[in-house]
């Protein structure tokens, strides 16, 4: 039963709708813009895609270097053409990331379109504005740039000609679906097997599922080509390590990965926003099927949940909630019959879940947070701020991961994680670093990442003892020496000399340098600060600092340090967090007997007086997780300091 709107309504709804679509996109515009700023895109996507994007545009397409072969070997997605022309207009990450909103902003009007047909003007304008709430959407938007993302609208739009039997609009629409990503052939199936359930004729049903299949088989065929490895590499989501070949021997031996508490805890949280009304148009739910096995299949419920894994999904899901509204409108329970005002009690409850949503697992909240605090979030992002203006257009960079996109603009770039692992991504064959590669674009806090992402992800627990060691040698072999540091940032320049510091980051000797002023504080049971010296530095915002340390015995544990800054009550106002040995000379390398000799240029805030500087040494562990802004950050589960604080204004 459709809801009775006056002429004047029927007008005023579609602005509504529109003008909530534009407040969506300039919010998200504003929060990709803000991230970006801040160096917070830190999850390599943004940079892969933005040196995709210019490559292609400079004539070189689908080119990459940041893994080494044509972007195709990572997947296929040939709808990157229809981008290129705005891209080639606006060269940089943000043109990407404001496409990105726009796509994902606009599925709320075939979404609109689809409900009004269904439960009326009114009803069909709250569908959409809780499109535009849906956490999961908003997540998929803050997270990276992806081609997944642009499939939504298309998706809905498809659905939209499928619903109202337009054939050809419904082939067109799926054939441009297709060329978003390999796996956007599991929804179309999907849409093959809704039509075979609704025995529609066999040009709704065969050709959707045949065309779907092909293209999943050959497109899996095409990447595997383009891979150096002969495989499609994302095959390893499902079973870890694992081929093509191996995968497809092994299905019964996943089937037990459906059944699991985090598959559970996964449906309900993706059901929650719709107050599980989806399972009331059970058929509408049938072109989701193959993704959330895929989904499931994963085990990433986390990552599901605040990534753009769940896109393909939400579009299904917005349908069957239109399909099932209706049908609770239609066919009320009888516990419901008598409630007056149904469809306003439903749908305010569907927007207190909304709302719910938004303040406990959307971005928006950490939005507004870093707006209030920007001037502060700017200024820990100083470093590497400086670090990009020691950079040139002509150079060839190996970044750490927050720089990565500020720097993808070019035909070669790297990413120095791979360098420390020493493999390509999900792969055993090694990673190189080209030898005219003259610029190292250092961010210390990526050691730390390295040392946590070591408890659980193989490739860096392979490399726990052989990481720095990569990282130094790529450094001494390449003829690179320190040409700025500031805070958590090293900028290394091949065969820069005139240009570099003079001033050792990291050294190793027999006893305590002459100059230093002697000190003994044991920090750890196997470190004692002997000594230390200031170091002059042109900004006064940096504290400057030797430090060394005398080995008592063998280091088992890879400390890291706090540096703090006291204010005159000496209450902390100020903590941040460094790799010993600046993150390429750990401690478990430091060899009894030898006096290690660090040396730091630490960044303290602005605003505070009388304060006093110290370092405490600490053994932390923990994971890897996504904050509110949905950038990968240290979730610390255990952090132990080790000995007492050591004071820096003794030196």
């Amino acid at each position: 039963m459709n809801s009775q709107e006056s002429p004047r309504q029927q007008h005023a709804i579609p602005w509504i709708v529109l003008g909530t679509i534009l407040v969506y996109a300039v919010i998200f515009c504003t929060l990709s813009a803000v991230k970006l700023n801040l160096h917070l895109y830190n999850a390599l996507d943004l940079g892969i895609y933005n040196q995709v994007f210019w490559n292609s545009v400079h004539g070189n397409l689908f080119g990459m270097t940041i893994h080494p072969q044509n972007y195709f070997g990572d997947h296929f997605e040939p709808f990157i053409f229809f981008l290129l022309p705005v891209y080639g207009l606006f060269q940089h990450p943000l043109t990407l990331l404001i496409l990105q909103t726009l796509a994902l902003a606009s599925g709320a009007w075939p979404l609109y379109r689809i409900a009004r047909r269904s439960i009326g003007v009114r009803y069909a304008a709250l569908i959409a504005i809780l499109y535009l709430a849906n956490p999961f959407i908003q997540n998929a938007n803050a997270f990276e740039f992806h081609m997944l993302p642009f499939a939504v609208p298309l998706i809905l739009w498809m659905i939209d000609a499928y619903m109202q039997k337009r054939y050809r609009t419904f082939l067109l629409l799926m054939i441009i679906s297709l060329l978003v990503r390999e796996d956007v052939s599991l929804v179309v199936i999907g849409m093959g097997l809704l039509a075979l359930v609704e025995r529609r004729t066999k040009s709704w049903s065969l050709v959707p599922i045949i065309a779907g299949l092909v293209w999943l088989g050959g497109s899996l065929l095409f990447i595997s080509s383009m891979n150096p490895d002969g495989v499609y590499k994302f095959f390893s989501y499902y079973t870890p390590g694992s081929s093509e070949s191996s995968v497809l021997q092994s299905f019964a031996s996943l089937f037990p990965k459906f059944i699991s508490l985090g598959n559970l805890a996964l449906l309900f949280a993706l059901l929650l926003p719709f107050l599980g009304i989806p399972l009331r148009a059970p058929r509408m739910l049938i072109p989701g099927i193959l993704v959330a096995g895929e989904l499931f299949l994963t085990g990433f419920t986390e990552l599901i949940l605040k990534t753009h894994y769940s896109v393909l999904l939400l579009p299904v899901l917005f349908v069957a909630t239109i399909e099932g509204v209706r049908s609770l409108q239609e066919r009320p329970p009888a516990f419901a019959k008598f409630l007056p005002h149904r469809n306003a009690f439903l749908f305010g409850m569907l927007g207190m879940t909304s709302l719910y949503g938004i303040l406990t697992f959307s971005p928006l909240p950490e939005l507004v947070h870093t707006l209030l605090t920007y001037p502060q979030r700017a200024e820990v992002a100083a470093g590497l701020d400086n670090a990009l203006q020691q950079t040139m257009p002509a150079d060839k960079i190996a970044s750490g991961f927050s720089l990565l996109p500020d720097v993808s603009g070019r035909s070669n770039v790297y990413s120095l994680h791979y360098a420390y692992t020493g493999t390509r991504q999900y792969s055993d064959q090694p990673y190189v670093i080209p030898q005219d590669t003259n610029v190292l674009l250092v961010d210390l806090d990526d050691f730390i990442i390295y040392h946590l992402q070591s408890f659980n992800i193989t490739p860096y627990a392979r490399a726990r003892d052989t990481g720095a060691g990569r990282i130094r040698a790529l450094i001494t072999d390449g003829g690179y020496t320190p040409v700025a540091v500031h805070n958590n940032s090293i900028v290394y320049r091949q065969h820069a000399s005139s240009q570099s510091i003079t001033t050792p980051l990291v050294e190793t000797s027999a006893s305590l340098p002459a100059d230093f002023t002697p000190i003994h504080i044991v920090v750890s049971p196997e470190l004692t600060v002997v000594g230390g010296k200031p170091v002059e530095t042109q900004d006064a915002g940096i504290y400057g600092v030797r430090i060394a340390w005398k080995v008592d015995s063998e280091i088992r544990t890879s400390y890291q340090f706090l540096f703090r800054i006291r204010d005159a009550a000496k209450h902390i106002q100020y903590e941040k967090m460094f790799p010993m040995g600046n993150g390429i000379f750990p401690t478990t390398e430091w060899r009894m007997g030898t006096v290690v000799t660090t040396t730091h240029w630490l960044s303290v805030p602005n605003g505070i007086a009388g304060y006093t500087a110290e370092i405490q040494v600490i053994d932390i562990k923990g994971y890897m997780t996504l904050d509110g802004l949905r950038t990968a950050v240290p979730l610390i589960t255990s952090q132990r300091e080790i000995g007492p604080a050591v004071p820096l204004d003794i030196f």
